[in-house]
């Protein structure tokens, strides 16, 4: 069955139970790259404003990954100190989803298969306040178990890319590239399964940072309307070829 998404064929594509599940190029795109060391990431410059602070409402925090071969054992893919955080924690083989807040930890669930030198997008999404009201996404299917998560968020602290806040810990560095970086206060962006996409698009009154890292000269530049100052120690950019998971029932 011939499959095509923006007039390019799906490549890699494999066949069980009439379920096709295939990458298909989306954009010829750039990202964001770090180097897996203590000193590499891309911060916000000074204090969160309330852009960036989500309270006890909605949420969505989103990014396309590609993580390198021998990462760290517990890299941090953001951190705002005292609010949202994600790690992805263990060995190259087998890996947990974490997500932090309030300095406790939610075991979201297992990454069974590899995220080395392959494009994954993710997305964390919180979805008002009832029970199981916060859900992870990895490539438009939810994984792992539903958490419940009421965190008033209001932290003032720097929002870090690709590194912790403080420590600088080598075992907690991402490595690897990150790009469309998507920061949304007030919207549940995703509440069932979907297809990303990409380049991603501010969401007018609601998107507080993104980051496309669309080229070059505007490797470190905010897109969300706000056009906050990024800064950038020991990461650069890259050309990349962005992709999409299809999955496309019989």
């Amino acid at each position: 069955m011939p499959i095509s998404i923006n007039n390019q064929a799906i490549i890699n594509i494999n066949r069980a139970a009439s379920i096709y599940v295939g990458t298909g190029i989306i954009a010829t795109y750039g990202s964001l790259s770090f180097l897996g060391t203590t000193a590499s990431r891309i911060t916000t410059s000074g204090s969160a404003d309330a852009t960036l602070q989500f309270g006890t409402g909605s949420f969505t925090i989103e990014w396309w990954q590609n993580m390198s071969t021998g990462v760290s054992s517990f890299p941090r893919v953001f951190e705002q100190s005292g609010g949202p955080v994600v790690s992805m924690e263990g060995s190259n083989a087998s890996r947990t989803f974490f997500f932090w807040s309030g300095g406790s930890f939610t075991s979201v669930g297992s990454l069974t298969s590899s995220l080395n030198n392959t494009w994954n997008h993710f997305a964390v999404v919180r979805s008002g306040s009832a029970a199981g009201n916060l859900k992870v996404y990895r490539n438009g299917v939810q994984f792992g178990s539903s958490a419940t998560n009421s965190t008033n968020f209001t932290a003032t602290t720097v929002i870090n890319v690709g590194n912790r806040v403080a420590g600088n810990l080598a075992s907690e560095a991402y490595s690897g590239s990150i790009t469309n970086f998507h920061w949304v206060k007030g919207v549940a962006k995703y509440t069932s399964s979907f297809t990303p996409t990409g380049p991603l698009t501010p969401i007018s009154g609601s998107t507080g940072l993104l980051l496309l890292g669309a080229s070059s000269a505007n490797a470190y530049l905010d897109s969300s309307g706000y056009n906050r100052t990024m800064i950038a120690t020991n990461a650069s950019w890259t050309s990349n070829t962005l992709v999409a998971i299809i999955v496309i029932v019989s």
